[in-house]
Protein backbone atom coordinates (compact mmCIF):
# COMPACT_ATOMS: atom_id res chain seq x y z
CA UNK A 1 0.00 0.00 0.00
CA UNK A 2 1.78 3.31 -0.76
CA UNK A 3 -0.05 6.02 1.10
CA UNK A 4 1.83 8.84 0.50
CA UNK A 5 4.44 9.73 -2.25
CA UNK A 6 5.90 7.87 -5.43
CA UNK A 7 7.42 4.97 -5.85
CA UNK A 8 9.30 2.37 -8.32
CA UNK A 9 8.80 -0.92 -8.30
CA UNK A 10 11.51 -3.29 -9.91
CA UNK A 11 10.34 -6.70 -10.24
CA UNK A 12 10.98 -9.54 -12.64
CA UNK A 13 13.00 -7.43 -15.03
CA UNK A 14 10.23 -4.19 -15.37
CA UNK A 15 9.37 -1.07 -13.94
CA UNK A 16 6.45 0.50 -12.85
CA UNK A 17 6.06 3.70 -11.27
CA UNK A 18 3.09 4.42 -8.88
CA UNK A 19 1.68 7.85 -7.41
CA UNK A 20 -0.21 7.53 -3.90
CA UNK A 21 -2.80 6.55 -2.79
CA UNK A 22 -2.49 3.23 -4.94
CA UNK A 23 -3.03 -0.36 -3.92
CA UNK A 24 0.48 -2.44 -5.68
CA UNK A 25 0.24 -6.18 -5.87
CA UNK A 26 3.20 -8.30 -6.10
CA UNK A 27 2.87 -11.76 -5.81
CA UNK A 28 3.99 -14.00 -3.48
CA UNK A 29 7.68 -15.23 -3.72
CA UNK A 30 8.72 -12.35 -6.79
CA UNK A 31 11.76 -10.72 -5.71
CA UNK A 32 11.50 -6.97 -5.84
CA UNK A 33 12.53 -3.79 -4.72
CA UNK A 34 10.88 -0.13 -4.13
CA UNK A 35 12.82 2.47 -5.17
CA UNK A 36 11.33 6.19 -3.68
CA UNK A 37 11.24 8.93 -6.33
CA UNK A 38 10.50 11.68 -3.72
CA UNK A 39 10.77 12.41 -0.26
CA UNK A 40 8.21 11.93 2.39
CA UNK A 41 6.95 8.88 0.30
CA UNK A 42 5.58 6.54 2.78
CA UNK A 43 4.84 2.49 1.88
CA UNK A 44 3.46 -0.52 4.13
CA UNK A 45 4.06 -4.12 3.10
CA UNK A 46 0.45 -6.27 4.14
CA UNK A 47 0.70 -9.44 3.49
CA UNK A 48 -0.43 -13.25 4.77
CA UNK A 49 1.72 -14.98 7.38
CA UNK A 50 0.22 -17.96 6.49
CA UNK A 51 -0.83 -20.31 3.99
CA UNK A 52 -3.96 -22.77 3.51
CA UNK A 53 -7.67 -22.62 3.14
CA UNK A 54 -9.37 -21.70 5.99
CA UNK A 55 -9.49 -18.55 7.56
CA UNK A 56 -7.84 -19.47 10.47
CA UNK A 57 -4.63 -20.58 8.23
CA UNK A 58 -4.51 -16.78 6.58
CA UNK A 59 -4.96 -14.74 9.45
CA UNK A 60 -4.44 -15.68 13.09
CA UNK A 61 -7.61 -15.37 15.31
CA UNK A 62 -6.04 -13.45 17.93
CA UNK A 63 -5.19 -10.23 15.76
CA UNK A 64 -8.27 -9.94 15.16
CA UNK A 65 -10.77 -7.12 16.87
CA UNK A 66 -13.59 -8.68 18.27
CA UNK A 67 -16.27 -7.09 16.10
CA UNK A 68 -14.84 -9.12 13.43
CA UNK A 69 -16.94 -11.72 15.32
CA UNK A 70 -19.80 -10.17 14.24
CA UNK A 71 -18.50 -10.44 10.10
CA UNK A 72 -20.04 -13.25 8.45
CA UNK A 73 -16.91 -15.95 7.67
CA UNK A 74 -18.06 -15.57 3.75
CA UNK A 75 -17.51 -12.07 3.79
CA UNK A 76 -13.67 -12.70 5.76
CA UNK A 77 -12.74 -14.47 3.71
CA UNK A 78 -13.72 -12.90 0.64
CA UNK A 79 -11.72 -10.40 1.89
CA UNK A 80 -8.80 -12.62 2.67
CA UNK A 81 -5.94 -11.88 0.39
CA UNK A 82 -4.50 -15.24 -0.50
Amino acid sequence: MLSNGRLRLVALGTSTDFTAPQHIFIKAGVVHELIALEDNTVAQCIHALRDGNRVEDIIDPASLPIYVEEIPLELVQALTVR
